[in-house]
């Protein structure tokens, strides 16, 4: 039998509920056959795992807002007690941190005990532009990539990243990529007969490219085309701003229900990543699943997960001219929508079957 594994992850919003969920999930389909034990934040919004036969769920009471500094370290005591008593009912060999959250570097040596194992998946190495609490998260970072025995990158693009910028940890570095976690959800499409769709979804934060959206929009005249926004954060009342006036553009700012987050992608022909800066995307993951190609930046690892533009198209530059080409070709006649489509789906199944996640693990 293999290892005893907890998955541990207390965030509360974007990807990282999701992302976790995704592992567990994948665990179960492969036939991992260990004790398996998931414990999220009660708190969080994006996942609710009970269907998972087998997987243990704990749910720790967390917070329901983000609390800052002070309202953190008021919490700690309460967390390690919590957490010791998930320890102490799933007693695992094993602790994977699927992604940074802000109670876990005061929480690490409680995970360390005993000489259990640590595997830690490292979104990005180099924090967002403007993150909140910047230094606790560069300095919990840099603690967990020292204790951690393996580092997971979820993209070609950040290993080598985490090779380049903390070359002691590199040889702990493996990659396993995150699109392998989204099993495909549907079949190839066909290109729409009406007007483009396109999607943007996500967590609503300043590196997002919402102006470069913007710009682009002005440089697109017309209305042979949708743009849904979707999402919610602490840049919703600009984004508000930038598209109010724009007809085209159809504001939901606010987190969907996952079952409407799911029927957006199913009701939407592109999804649009036009970001200042990326490590890997769970929204181009998302896309992928639905058979939607993606139109991205050139930046991070949005290229590389797309095929270079097997699966969507990748804008030539950062400016919002090039981000309207972009658009433009998805809306062309030429544009062969239905292979970028295929392609999607063809990635994924590819990505999954690469995945070592069970072996690792057992």
């Amino acid at each position: 039998m293999s290892r005893r594994v907890l998955i541990w992850y207390w965030g509360r919003l974007g990807g990282g509920p999701l992302v976790t969920e995704r592992l567990v999930r994948h665990l179960v389909a492969r036939g991992f056959d260990g004790p398996l034990t998931l414990s999220l934040s009660s708190q969080n919004e994006r996942a609710d795992p009970t269907d998972l036969p087998g997987v243990t769920l704990h749910r720790a009471d967390t917070f329901s807002a983000r609390p800052g500094v002070s309202g953190l370290l008021k919490r700690i005591p309460r967390f390690r007690r919590q957490f010791r008593e998930i320890l102490r009912q799933a007693r695992p060999d094993v602790i994977v941190i699927p992604m940074m959250f802000g109670a876990l570097a005061p929480l690490l040596d409680i995970a360390m005990e005993g000489g259990r194992e640590i595997v830690y998946v490292v979104h990005d190495i180099v924090r967002h532009p403007g993150d909140t609490h910047g230094l606790g998260q560069t300095l919990s970072q840099s603690l967990i990539l020292r204790r951690a025995h393996h580092l997971i990158a979820m993209s070609d693009t950040v290993g080598d990243e985490i090779k380049r910028l903390a070359p002691r940890v590199a040889h702990k570095v493996r990659t396993e990529a995150l699109a392998g976690l989204f099993p495909p959800l549907a079949a190839p499409r066909m290109a729409p007969f009406r007007p483009m769709r396109f999607l943007m979804s996500g967590r609503a934060v300043q590196y997002k490219g919402y102006e470069r959206l913007a710009g682009a929009l002005a440089l697109l005249p017309g209305d042979g085309f949708e743009v849904t926004i979707s999402g919610d954060g602490p840049h919703a009342n600009k984004v508000a701003r930038l598209f109010q006036d724009d007809p085209r553009v159809t504001l939901s700012l606010s987190w969907a229900s996952p079952a409407r987050h799911a029927e957006l992608f199913r009701s939407h022909d592109v999804v649009l990543c036009p970001y200042d800066e990326a490590s890997q995307s769970a929204v181009v993951c998302e896309a992928l699943a639905a058979a939607l190609p993606c139109v991205v930046t050139p930046v991070g690892a949005l290229a590389e997960q797309i095929g270079h533009g097997r699966c969507g198209v990748v804008a030539s530059g950062m400016t919002p001219d090039a981000f309207a080409r972009a658009m433009r070709e998805t809306l062309s006649e030429t544009y062969d929508y239905r292979t970028a489509s295929a392609n999607a789906v063809d990635s994924l199944r590819a990505s999954e079957a690469a995945l070592r996640w069970v072996e690792l693990l057992r």
